[in-house]
């Protein structure tokens, strides 16, 4: 059994450091489900935050904790962290859910652009999670979306009308995907990897000029490349926090 008093523990959880706590804590968040093997935990004396799964003197309190096998896995209980990358449990919301370029370009083709956007916004709002802070994020996706919407109905009043407020949902949009990328990057600076992701200058050009060319037609092509590119950075991303790289320095967390 772990020294459950002398060892006082930090763990992460909904993006923000918590603690101290002890193992026993650790175990019992565990048994609640608002712990998983993929949150990251640090106590004094460890080089960098590491997933909890991988801690071997955390072992043994998780194995107590651990509820025994059910004739049938139980549903998710509300609100509890999402399956680590790859796990069985594919269909259940979570910030680093597997995306496939290919069907997602294809179902936003069928829903008109809809599944794409829903699918964006996950990500963007992974991002987030991962970089641990708020950010402008949903605001301006959904000015984004709530001016598009309106730009249509105001053009039933000419284009004088519905022009402006148009132009106004294209800079949105615009300003959606640089704080996307913006929490991409300090996601992965916050978590210590290295993946190989198309570079911030590239998403921003082929962005901007297709949302310029696409009257044109070749406009809508740069767009789908980017979207193509979004996903799979998403997915290279999500590989690398699976191979359980550091993810804090134990300075870091002792300055917050």
């Amino acid at each position: 059994m772990l020294d459950d008093t002398r060892i006082c523990w930090w763990y992460e959880q909904d993006g923000q450091q918590a603690g101290p706590v002890t193992a026993g804590t650790l175990a019992r968040l565990a048994a609640e489900g608002r712990l998983g093997p993929g949150h990251r935990v640090w106590r004094d004396g460890m080089a960098a935050w590491q997933p909890l799964g991988t801690v071997a003197e955390l072992a043994e309190a998780l194995a107590e904790a651990r509820p025994p096998p059910l004739s049938a896995p139980p549903p998710p209980a509300w609100g509890a962290p999402p399956p680590p990358w790859g796990s069985a449990h594919a269909g259940a919301p979570s910030a680093l859910e597997e995306i496939s370029p290919g069907a997602m370009l294809i179902l936003s083709i069928v829903t008109f652009g809809i599944y794409g956007l829903v699918k964006f916004f996950q990500t963007g709002k992974g991002y987030e999670a991962l970089a641990g802070r708020a950010s402008h994020f949903s605001r301006n996706f959904w000015l984004f979306i709530g001016l598009g919407v309106a730009s249509v109905f105001f053009n039933a009043g000419g284009p004088f009308v519905g022009a402006p407020v148009a132009i106004a949902s294209l800079v949105f949009q615009v300003l959606t995907l640089f704080e996307a990328l913006k929490l991409r990057d300090e996601a992965v600076h916050r978590a210590g990897i290295h993946p190989q992701i198309t570079g911030d200058g590239t998403h921003k050009a082929l962005f901007i000029l297709g949302l310029v060319l696409s009257p044109a037609g070749v406009g809508l092509v740069l767009l789908l490349v980017q979207a193509w590119k979004w996903f799979s950075d998403w997915n290279a991303i999500g590989a690398a926090l699976a191979g359980g790289a550091p993810a804090a320095s134990a300075g870091a967390a002792a300055s917050r």
